[in-house]
């Protein structure tokens, strides 16, 4: 049932023990009165009992969504991390071509320094 069904219920269980205290209030014989004012008490309790469960309600779906946003933070978190372990991967690797390039670069020169000092 949606929130509006609840809340329209609990209207009507109130409307309707109004309506029997009313009764009950205007009645002229003692057992009539005292019959519809035990029926607007449990028209009264009905009500209290359906706010006091959509109360219930409402905080158990909160309590959900609150999990749910904490999870989906967390996966963010995650996602980030691995987004972060992925860029410092990449940076080590870029700094290991770079010293390899470097490397083969000194070699490169290191070798035509020979070959000239051969000739």
């Amino acid at each position: 049932m949606s929130v509006l069904d609840d809340f329209m219920r609990i209207r009507l269980y109130r409307k309707q023990a109004a309506e029997f205290q009313w009764l009950a209030d205007n009645a002229s014989i003692a057992s009539v009165q005292r019959r519809y004012r035990a029926i607007a008490r449990h028209y009264s309790e009905l009500a209290d009992r359906e706010q006091r469960a959509d109360k219930t309600r409402m905080a158990e779906r909160l309590r959900q969504l609150r999990l749910k946003r904490e999870e989906v933070a967390a996966q963010v978190r995650q996602s980030r991390e691995a987004n972060d372990n992925l860029a410092i991967g990449l940076l080590r690797l870029m700094q290991i071509r770079a010293r390899r390039r470097r490397s083969l670069q000194r070699r490169w020169c290191s070798l035509q320094n020979q070959v000239r000092r051969s000739r």
